[in-house]
């Protein structure tokens, strides 16, 4: 019975353990993507006029490894972009 315990508590300590450190990586990523959608806002807003608005609808990091990330502008679809970024540093 004793050994039951233990192990119920150390199951336990490690499942906590292991769902902060899942939600340390989801935080940390999604910082990473916001970043990113603020600089390729940045680069659409000085490179192409009239932009309006941008809407990002897709993250992903391809098979490559590289991430990229899709979107349109001006509320139309038609006016679709995809940006990779070659990069993650600044």
């Amino acid at each position: 019975m004793k050994k039951v315990m233990i192990l119920s508590i150390i199951c336990i300590i490690a499942g906590v353990f292991f769902t902060m450190e899942y939600l340390k990586h989801k935080e940390k990523e999604e910082k990473f993507w916001k970043t990113q959608e603020t600089r390729v806002e940045k680069y659409i807003h000085y490179n192409i006029k009239d932009v309006k608005s941008t809407t990002f609808t897709k993250h992903e990091v391809n098979p490559m490894g590289i991430p990229t990330i899709k979107g349109y502008i001006n509320g139309d679809q038609e006016l679709w972009f995809v940006a990779s970024i070659s990069t993650t540093e600044n």
